[in-house]
């Protein structure tokens, strides 16, 4: 790639004056300048480099700033105080990029997706003859994508229904076989549930909850010496 003229003689009044009306006229401001700054990465004498970022500092008051950070390398950004460290730039540009493409945000309260768990809700106490373990287990998953609902809140509220609807034991136990197969996740989540009226002050644990845990106990869904602590 051919050096800039800019940049191969001496910088006169009338190159910098061109120089200048170049960055001045509209279109060419952000094609000089970027192709100006990508061309300076791999020049190695450093009163080029100097020369370009005075240009640069120059003309903050023809070009955008945001156009700048938008086109402009990150050393030459910081050359010129437009960054105040490339390193922190990078460090909070990787976290930020990881936040946003892969980390996974999940709602474990209600109010926080109520949508995505008041379906789940209809999903669970729908018509028995309408419960069919396959497809309520497709529509779950699907809940959970869709509205980044919290694995084991929906594995709390498939109990809940459990537990309010005890007649339909043999659908529940097959469904929770199937979303989940970690009986430790579900000692715990069921663990949890005894443990909240223990630490109510006083109420009774309902009987409709020791029914729930000895139906799952009776399909070993559960270890008794794992869930007797609690």
């Amino acid at each position: 790639m051919g050096s800039f003229p800019l940049f191969r003689t001496k910088n006169t009044p009338e190159r910098s004056n061109l120089a200048f009306e170049r960055v001045a006229n509209g279109s060419e401001n952000e094609s000089f300048l970027r192709l100006s700054d990508v061309e300076i990465m791999v020049v190695e004498d450093d009163s080029v480099k100097k020369r370009f970022n005075n240009l640069v500092s120059s003309c903050s008051e023809l070009v955008l700033e945001e156009l700048l950070k938008e086109r402009l390398d990150l050393e030459t950004l910081e050359n010129i105080g437009l960054l105040q460290s490339k390193s922190l730039f990078q460090q909070k540009y990787v976290k930020t990029k990881t936040k946003l493409y892969y980390k996974q945000q999940k709602f474990n309260l209600l109010r926080e997706e109520s949508e995505g768990y008041s379906k789940l809700i209809t999903e669970l106490n729908q018509d028995p003859s309408l419960l069919h373990k396959e497809k309520v287990l497709e529509n779950i998953m699907s809940l959970i994508g869709c509205f980044n609902l919290d694995p084991n809140r929906v594995l709390d509220i498939i109990l809940e229904a459990f537990e309010c609807r005890p007649e339909l034991d043999q659908f529940f136990v097959s469904l929770l076989q199937a979303y989940m197969s970690d009986r430790d996740t579900l000692c715990h989540v069921l663990g949890f549930k005894f443990h909240f009226y223990q630490d109510a002050g006083g109420a009774q644990t309902p009987s409709s909850l020791y029914n729930v845990a000895a139906s799952m106990l009776s399909h070993n869904l559960l270890d008794l010496d794992k869930l007797y602590p609690h």
